[in-house]
């Protein structure tokens, strides 16, 4: 890198990373946290199990020095799988009297939690040892430009994204790959959020900026888009290198605190929001205007009782435990519907290869079907403007039964954690585009309930969109790429 030329340049001093602390210490604190709310109700050993698989996959993935986007899928997919009997035993229920609906739930819960630590197995297999000092990389590189720069490029990249989503569905078979492309702007957020937080003394006005437009511009949607914010928030924050300092961790937990609210306005209003932004016509999208959807999901809010927030909290709950139409799908096959033998999660692959441009006649993917056909629960679809899924980890279960399902999803893990590796080794200024490219390319795997049939191929987009930018877009921003794949490829072998 050519040091030395900007006035803006921050050389990082060396040192210890700022968060470089053993995981195994951070695993063992989440891990008894946990724990000690495993005897206060009926679910002991299923809660048990639960803090265990949570200290082994922190275990497994927490790297200070690297974009925690791992770990937030690991995370949040290991809170899905668990809130059920956590939730239960505050209330004195086992996850079958928790459930809306008869299935095997304990088993479900189970066997979720550890199909998400085979995923965070094959992650950890893929990755290998954290890469050589990745955060002194990000600090010198976004160190050579002001933050007005990179507030430029997010702005840049904002506006390409509004256009990617307005001309999506009038594109026919780019529909998808517009879709994708149109989540490119999280990157260059990344980029500026490694601008502010880990550079020392950069202005934070900007970026607090961003985080209020996005916020607001999320409010009229159809869908909870609001948590995006607050996601790429945190994981930009983490992956900046923040110090764990008493005012950090205050405004992350006051973060953290609002989104949950937030969630649980969202959840006490969304059905009838939905049904006015709808306007009859149940295509998924807002049918009023921004100020009409606004003003209405105001409204809703401020006539929230506290029955209403006590119902919403109830809602977000049932929402995030995302096992029971696998505990249902487990009562369902094979008893009444025959194991699939690998057609679902093999149609997944097969879709990947099969863009829709050239493949017009491709058929499209109804989760709700998939989940009336293998739950036998007649779930809302997309003639009532929604779409209801197993989930990947269902999928597994129903193509490969309750021992093989773990093989695909462990496959699945591996090719996350390549991609990420693959990024961070990435020719051109040093991985550090390939860090911000990394959390919306993987993101696309972080809910438990996402269907297989429309993860794999959403990653194998981004991946698309990864290449085009790092070949053609990033050299054109930066210049020459700085970093020859020689080189990459060695630090790899290195940090492997």
């Amino acid at each position: 890198m050519n040091q030395g030329r900007s006035p803006h340049m921050y050389v990082p001093r060396a040192g210890r990373t700022p968060g470089e602390s053993a995981p195994h210490g951070l695993a063992i604190a989440a891990g008894l946290a946990v724990l000690a709310t495993a005897f206060i109700g009926p679910n002991v050993a299923l809660v048990i199990y639960a803090a265990a698989v949570l200290a082994l996959g922190l275990t497994l993935l927490w790297r200070p020095k690297e974009p925690p986007i791992m770990v937030f899928i690991f995370v949040y997919q290991w809170l899905q799988a668990s809130v059920a009997p956590i939730y239960g035993n505050f209330t004195g229920l086992t996850p079958d009297e928790v459930a809306k609906y008869m299935g095997r739930h304990d088993l479900a819960c189970y066997l979720s939690l550890t199909g998400v630590l085979a995923l965070a197995l094959g992650m950890r297999l893929a990755i290998g040892r954290a890469s050589i000092d990745l955060h002194g990389r990000v600090v010198s590189f976004v160190g050579t430009r002001p933050v007005g720069f990179w507030l430029r490029l997010y702005l840049g990249g904002a506006v390409f994204s509004a256009l990617c989503n307005a001309i999506a569905y009038k594109a026919g078979g780019l529909t998808q790959v517009l879709l994708a492309l149109a989540q490119v702007k999280w990157a260059a957020y990344m980029l500026l959020t490694f601008a502010t937080f880990a550079v020392p003394g950069r202005a934070k006005l900007p970026w607090m900026g961003v985080c209020l437009l996005e916020f607001a511009l999320s409010l009229g949607g159809f869908f909870s888009s609001f948590k995006d914010i607050f996601f790429y928030a945190f994981l930009g924050l983490i992956g900046s290198g923040i110090r764990f300092r008493p005012r950090s961790l205050l405004l992350l937990s006051l973060g953290g605190i609002v989104a949950v609210f937030l969630g649980v306005l969202w959840s006490a209003v969304k059905t009838d929001y939905r049904e006015y932004v709808l306007a009859r016509d149940f295509n998924q999208s807002v049918n009023v205007s921004y100020g009409d959807a606004v003003s209405h999901l105001g409204e809703l809010i401020v006539n929230l009782d506290g029955a209403g927030l006590a119902k919403g909290a109830d809602t977000l709950a049932h929402r995030l435990m995302y096992t029971e139409f696998f505990g249902v799908a487990l009562g369902n096959v094979p008893e009444n519907v025959e194991h699939t033998r690998g057609a679902l999660w093999g149609d997944a692959v097969l879709r990947t290869f099969m863009p829709r441009l050239i493949f017009s006649d491709k058929a499209a993917v109804y989760d709700s079907e998939l989940t009336r056909q293998y739950t036998g629960i007649n779930v809302s679809s997309i003639e009532q403007g929604t779409s209801i899924s197993m989930g990947y980890i269902a999928e597994a279960y129903i193509d490969w039964g309750p021992v093989l399902m773990f093989v695909p999803i462990l496959l699945l893990g591996y090719i996350l954690g390549f991609v990420y590796r693959w990024l961070l080794a990435a020719p051109g200024r040093d991985g550090v585009i390939g860090a911000g490219l990394s959390t919306f390319t993987l993101m696309q795997a972080y809910a438990l309930e996402t269907s297989s049939l429309k993860m794999i191929p959403a990653i194998g987009l981004c991946v698309a969109a990864d290449l085009v930018i790092l070949k053609f877009i990033a050299p054109l921003i930066w210049g020459v790429q700085q970093r020859p794949a020689r080189i990459a490829r060695q630090a790899w072998l290195r940090g492997g």
